[in-house]
């Protein structure tokens, strides 16, 4: 005359818990799903500031007192580098401007037949 569950309500816990790990996994996924575009456009963010930052040291190379029209050509083979390799983003509008910083970077490039 110990304490026990009565049959009906152990056969329902069983059901529930074995649903638990399914709706737990979906949620999982779908959370992973977001969490890797999230990934993705971080990535995209990181490299675009790297394109800018290479486009605003030419742009400095080029402006600086001194300079007898020739920009170091290390520093044209870090922005090829860049705008050659660059990532996707999951954001349609951060998919855009990568694009436009690319090709700002490839019209420089070209500029200097690289």
């Amino acid at each position: 005359a110990g304490f026990g569950v009565p049959t009906a309500a152990r056969a329902g816990g069983t059901i529930a818990a074995e649903e638990a790990p399914a709706v737990m996994l979906a949620g999982l996924l779908a959370l992973q799903a977001e969490d890797s575009g999230e990934e993705l456009d971080r990535e995209a963010r990181r490299h675009g500031h790297d394109l800018l930052a290479e486009l605003a040291a030419l742009q400095r190379a080029l402006l600086a007192d001194g300079a007898d029209g020739g920009v170091p050509v290390d520093q044209l083979h870090r922005l090829a580098t860049l705008a050659a390799a660059v990532p996707a983003a999951a954001d349609p509008h951060l998919r855009e401007v990568m694009e436009a910083i690319t090709l700002r970077a490839r019209v420089e490039l070209a500029r200097f037949g690289v």
